[in-house]
């Protein structure tokens, strides 16, 4: 079965090609914004990354009518092309459906939206952007409110628009790296809307899935004396489509040599 197991008419959704996550989510639905969270160094950008070799490897790459765009607020795009790529090699002849924005010291919502809505009038369905708090909003000096406003914006946007926004975003509490055990550094909800440094993400958001990698908080067995080395676990933190897959939680592994993941 092809990775679009539904025609292009029929379509509603688009897979991450990742399984365990697409079994459980069914897919990105259009007209939903998508929260990848973590904190710092939580491979939620390798996790992007080997999405997108998904999508460019695909022998139908009208999985995606008319194409992706990348938008990248911290690098530049060669950069992002070179990480990219170097996840999907074998697929470069599909690289015209990727389209690539760097704007690596940030950019304004309103601005970030109009391009949106361009690409969108095209026909393009599908969004990434890879630093939330990159994004910038000129009408209020407090940086709550002005997250806030842009969270609940690329939110109406997704549904008006009928597209797929993802935003990879910070987990601002710092009382994850205090709780104990292999469970209490996993991320929960509340973790993401601490303090409302992410505009309320927890509360906007149609999808949140929270990331964490044991290892890097120095965890390398769990209670069963499991091998916890190279996984990087994604919990289910909301779901609007299915509230009864939230609190599901997947593991993929990372290719410790090219950070890969599958």
């Amino acid at each position: 079965m092809p990775f679009n197991s539904i025609t292009k008419m029929e379509q509603t959704n688009i897979l991450s090609g990742f399984k365990p996550l697409d079994k459980v989510l069914g897919g990105f639905q259009f007209g939903s914004l998508i929260t990848l969270a973590g904190r710092p160094c939580m491979r939620t950008e390798f996790f992007t990354y080997s999405m997108v070799r998904n999508w460019l490897k695909e022998e139908e790459p009208n999985i995606i009518a008319n194409g992706f765009v990348y938008f990248s607020l911290k690098d530049k795009k060669s950069k992002v092309e070179e990480r990219c790529f170097g996840h999907a090699s074998d697929a470069l002849s599909n690289s015209e459906i990727f389209v690539i924005e760097s704007y690596n010291s940030g950019l304004d919502i309103k601005s970030l939206c109009e391009k949106i809505i361009a690409y969108s009038y095209k026909g393009t369905k599908v969004f990434i952007i890879d630093n939330f708090n990159m994004i910038e909003d000129n009408t209020s000096r407090d940086i709550r409110i002005a997250n806030h406003n842009i969270a609940r914006r690329l939110l109406k946007l997704s549904h008006e628009m009928d597209i797929i926004i993802i935003l990879d975003a910070m987990l601002y509490s710092y009382y994850l790296e205090e709780r104990e055990g292999v469970d209490g550094k996993r991320p929960c909800l509340g973790d993401l809307g601490y303090e409302g440094m992410s505009g309320d993400l927890d509360v906007f958001s149609d999808v949140v899935i929270g990331f964490w990698s044991p290892e890097k908080y120095h965890i390398y067995q769990d209670e069963r004396g499991r091998d916890l080395h190279h996984l990087l676990s994604l919990e289910i933190l909301k779901n609007v489509n299915d509230d009864n897959s939230e609190g599901e939680r997947i593991t993929l592994y990372i290719d410790p040599k090219t950070s890969k993941i599958y």
